[in-house]
């Protein structure tokens, strides 16, 4: 029985580590992995003399992974499609070029002005004691050109 249960930890353990949730497989693997290491667990807490140890491990690690598996499927699906609508969203605000802020309307709309961002610069400041006090080293956006209206 021990022999069973370190050899599915040690695979539960490998489809875990080898995939993160970036895509589909890899959420669909995850899923099966962790429910495999749950069903597993369950099966050997299962009541049972100790011949029957083995076979519950292993039934609980396959129903384990079968939904662990449908589940990050399902997850994955889902946050897939909150990413959709969320870029078709801001898809459809960027297009209108009102809603960017980028131009102004005048009441008679002849004289359509365009917004100059400023222009920053990323400076790096080292180390420094002021008083008693350690300021440590970062970076300073430093406003070079203030934005305007043309």
């Amino acid at each position: 029985m021990a022999n069973v249960f370190k050899r599915i930890t040690g695979i539960v353990c490998l489809v875990i580590v080898a995939s993160g949730c970036g895509t589909f497989t890899k959420s669909t693997l995850t899923g099966a992995g962790v429910g495999a290491a749950a069903g597993g667990i369950a099966g050997s807490l299962l009541p049972g003399d100790s011949s029957s140890k083995p076979q519950n491990v292993l039934v609980g690690s396959i129903a384990g992974a079968t939904l662990g598996a449908l589940s990050g499927a399902l997850i994955h699906k889902n946050m897939e499609d909150k990413e959709r609508d969320s870029f078709e969203k801001g898809r459809a605000l960027g297009s209108s070029s009102s809603s960017r802020g980028h131009l102004a309307s005048s009441s008679d709309n002849s004289n359509n002005k365009r917004f100059v961002p400023p222009k920053v610069e990323r400076r790096w400041v080292d180390d420094e004691i002021k008083g008693n006090v350690l300021v440590e080293a970062h970076y300073e956006q430093v406003i070079v050109e203030e934005g305007r209206w043309e």
